[in-house]
């Protein structure tokens, strides 16, 4: 009875070692899950913050893109504008030269 009496505490020496190491494999994993965890949401939130700012962006260029439209859309029409003064004036001038040629 004394063998089995101390190969059955042996046992169970073996056994809560195993169960101590199992343990402590475990925990090491949850640390590295909650980690891991953790890292992607910090990677997460810096993606959350760079798509805030590329939105940002987004709009101050889309207002940039919209003032210059308006600028190019002003000066087309300023040009316009010159362009048939300028041919008025063309047109005055050859009426003038016409009649200058008369007298």
């Amino acid at each position: 009875w004394d063998r089995a009496a101390r190969e059955g505490e042996n046992e169970l020496q073996e056994r809560e070692r195993l169960v101590e190491e199992l343990l402590s494999t475990l925990e090491a994993d949850i640390e590295a899950d909650r980690e891991a965890k953790e890292g992607e949401a910090r990677v997460r939130a810096r993606e959350g913050r760079r798509l805030q700012l590329a939105e940002e962006k987004v709009t101050v260029l889309d207002s940039q893109v919209n003032r210059l439209e308006d600028q190019v859309s002003s000066q087309q029409r300023q040009y316009n504008k010159s362009l048939e003064e300028l041919r008025h004036i063309e047109r005055k001038l050859s009426s003038l030269e016409g009649d200058g040629d008369k007298l």
